[in-house]
């Protein structure tokens, strides 16, 4: 059985019954845990399951708290039992418009993954302007901390434009400097999709990606692969992305940094 996103979801019983009902992966007593969470004995639960009742708008918000949603999963699901429990066409026909404005707003990026530091416009064109702002702020949050000597032997940068980058990187509160040397100071930046640096960020790493071919390290991973979905797979394995995003932007926070690497992901309709 496929694992869905919340987002992969059209309707409310297939939620219930997918992720909780016919979930073989919860944990012994979790349904149990469930029902005490909604406050609801659970003999209740199993009839709502069967589709002999109902829940109720408290108990639905109540649930994506104990399944640990997001909040913008939670009003996804919220819409979609808003969508099972009403009769009238016109008020569904607008639930269902909320519903794929939800979906669209899941797809962006920075709605899903948690950023530390919002840049102003000035810094941004400034950050973003090379991959080497990115490279020493990274190569900084490596454990013990870095001199400017360390980061420029490790990324091959000259020392006076090392130099350069991390003034900038001190006076935007990105890093600090202690005893000499070097430490990031904020985990995670982000860019806005509508952002006018996004193309020229994604355009600094995608060059060095190619560049980085040339060394052919058995180590690297790069994959190029044009293909044929159908749109329900496309949207499916978008979403498997987009969980991976939050997956590594979790890891990230949790790692204890031991050398620098870079992540690249492109998954479009051509």
């Amino acid at each position: 059985m496929k694992k869905w996103s919340v987002f992969n979801y059209s309707d409310f019983n297939h939620f219930i019954q997918n992720e909780i009902e016919n979930n073989t992966e919860l944990k012994r007593g979790e349904k149990k845990r469930i029902a005490e969470y909604l406050n609801i004995h659970p003999t209740l639960l199993s009839q709502i399951f069967r589709g002999n009742r109902q829940f109720t708008d408290e108990q639905v918000f109540l649930l994506g708290e104990c399944l640990s949603l997001s909040e913008l999963e939670n009003d996804y699901i919220f819409l979609l039992h808003q969508i099972s429990s009403t009769h009238n066409k016109v008020y569904k026909d607008r639930l269902h418009k909320k519903r794929e404005e939800l979906k669209v707003r899941s797809l962006n990026l920075s709605e899903r993954v948690v950023k530390d530091k919002v840049l102003s416009e000035e810094e941004k064109s400034i950050f973003y302007s090379s991959w080497q702002y990115s490279a020493i702020r990274i190569c900084s949050s490596l454990t013990g901390g870095k001199t400017r000597e360390d980061i420029s032997e490790r990324l091959g940068i000259e020392k006076k434009q090392v130099s350069e980058i991390l003034e900038f990187l001190l006076k935007s509160g990105l890093c600090r400097m202690e005893k000499g040397k070097y430490y990031q100071n904020v985990s995670r930046t982000h860019l806005e999709k509508t952002s006018p640096h996004l193309k020229q960020h994604h355009a600094n790493w995608r060059i060095k990606s190619i560049q980085k071919m040339d060394q052919n390290s058995p180590l690297d991973l790069t994959f190029t692969a044009p293909l044929s979905l159908s749109n329900k797979d496309f949207e499916f394995l978008r979403e498997e992305m987009v969980e991976l995003i939050k997956k590594v932007s979790e890891t990230v926070k949790e790692t204890e940094p031991e050398d620098v690497f870079c992540l690249t992901l492109d998954f479009f309709k051509v």
